[in-house]
């Protein structure tokens, strides 16, 4: 069920009136129903992926009260069995078919692959539950003994499928206390909303129809046609990932609970560490908390702080899934978070003019966009081919960039929309009302011109 869906605009309709006007105003009642849309969410996707939910959500829940019942050996022996658990899981379902591939590969060998489905959002739930028994053993917090309301931080369905990746101890106090309508609260989630359809409908889907083809068949299409469908794919990704945050964000303020920031402004960064504190915000601090601190974190000396920020760009790109271009994509983040930490960064900001800042936003923004290209090719030969026709065809044809290219709307989209996230750079939540009541009308009439006009695509992060 897409947040682009009309199943989905039924869906939301029918559960915010039952929520407010129907049902008795009491925790348990709130609760039931938010467990019970969750699970017809989700359902409503595959209903065997409830199963899998149901086996990651009873295991934490367990093992929770297990450490916290226990100390020292055997909290820790409990902790272990349980993260082997999760991790086993997510490993088999996400990784098995790649080691397969890669074993082929190598011994050049003809092993079946396993005939798997991958349960959708698995990613994001199972970090849910390794934060909740990490900080249980802690004794940041305490285990929920109530099934439902575990069960309700895990699954809430705002966040279920693609984050953001929700800390127990922001959510569930949230979850165990009685919400209440907000008109105010309730303003700002429409608002979002309609920011986050924006996003996806009218800029992210748009592009996408320029982007695919040309990443499909990149040896067709010139050096600049190619370097705008990399533009492209950057704002793409960017407005897909960040609408569907802010969809997920506006629907849980309806509904009375307010959800972690996962974006803000990325694209306007100066270097690669201000770039990952501002993408996907809720997944970088949960590497900060559960894997770059437990290894050290900055307490080290120089070589093994940097040991330990690769380990942790490894491990992020292998939770996007097992292709060797999503660990190309991360090693090449990592070069440019080690350049910077021992050459560059070590100079103020603030001796920076404007235009010098503005020069930097532009190189880190090259950078990433390069770096997206192995992120969205198939395999490692299509983004080395891309890469090869960019160079290739700026030697043969350099007159190229003077042409027009099918893929000239894809700069209009970017540089509008880029234009419109300038001026709501400082704090993606508070939608000025001004700027917005003159924006929201266009917003508005091109959304349901997109919904008339084209098909509903999915959220490239679901995959994920």
């Amino acid at each position: 069920m897409l947040f682009n869906s009309l199943e989905f605009l039924i869906f939301f309709i029918v559960l915010f009136i039952s929520y407010w006007h129907i049902i008795p105003q009491k925790i348990n009642t709130q609760n039931l129903l938010l467990f019970f849309a969750s699970i017809f969410f989700y359902g409503f996707w595959d209903i065997r992926f409830l199963g899998m939910l149901f086996t990651i959500i009873s295991i934490d829940y367990y093992f929770g009260i297990k450490i916290s019942e226990n100390s020292g050996k055997k909290a820790l022996f409990y902790l272990i069995i349980c993260l082997i658990n999760n991790l086993g899981i997510l490993f088999y379902f996400k990784y098995a078919n790649f080691f397969i591939q890669e074993y082929n590969s190598i011994f050049n060998k003809d092993q079946n692959l396993l005939n798997l489905i991958i349960p959708i959002g698995i990613s994001f739930y199972t970090f849910h539950g390794i934060s909740y028994v990490i900080d249980i053993y802690r004794k940041r917090i305490s285990p929920e003994k109530n099934y439902i309301q575990y069960a309700l931080f895990v699954s809430y369905f705002p966040l279920l499928v693609a984050g953001p990746i929700e800390r127990a101890t922001h959510l569930l106090p949230q979850i165990n206390s009685l919400k209440k309508f907000n008109y105010n609260q309730a303003k700002e989630g429409v608002k979002l909303i309609i920011y986050g359809l924006f996003k996806k409908i009218v800029i992210a889907d748009t592009i996408a129809t320029f982007v695919n083809p040309t990443f499909e068949n990149y040896h067709n299409y010139t050096a600049y046609s190619l370097i705008l469908a990399a533009i492209g794919f950057s704002i793409q990704i960017y407005c897909d990932f960040s609408g569907y945050s802010d969809i997920a964000i506006g629907c849980s303020k309806l509904l009375g609970i307010e959800l972690l920031s996962n974006f803000r402004f990325p694209y306007f960064s100066e270097s690669i560490k201000e770039f990952w504190r501002r993408w996907h915000i809720s997944l970088t601090s949960w590497f900060k908390d559960y894997v770059y601190i437990p290894l050290g974190g900055n307490k080290l000396n120089s070589f093994l702080r940097l040991r330990n920020i690769f380990i942790v760009f490894m491990i992020s790109a292998l939770w996007h899934g097992g292709k060797i271009t999503f660990l190309i994509w991360g090693f090449i983040h990592f070069i440019m978070y080690f350049i910077e930490d021992v050459f560059i960064y070590k100079i103020k900001i603030q001796q920076f003019t404007k235009i010098q800042k503005v020069i930097k936003k532009i190189f880190i923004f090259s950078i990433v966009t390069i770096a997206w290209i192995f992120f969205r090719s198939d395999n490692y030969e299509s983004s080395i081919g891309f890469i090869k026709q960019v160079l290739l065809n700026c030697y043969e044809n350099p007159k190229n960039f003077l042409e027009f290219s099918p893929n000239q709307m894809i700069l209009y989209y970017s540089l509008f929309f880029i234009l419109v996230d300038w001026v709501f750079r400082k704090n993606e939540r508070d939608l000025d009302n001004v700027k917005f009541k003159y924006l929201g009308i266009l917003f508005v009439n091109l959304i349901f011109f997109h919904l008339l006009s084209q098909s509903e695509e999915s959220f490239i992060y679901f995959q994920f």
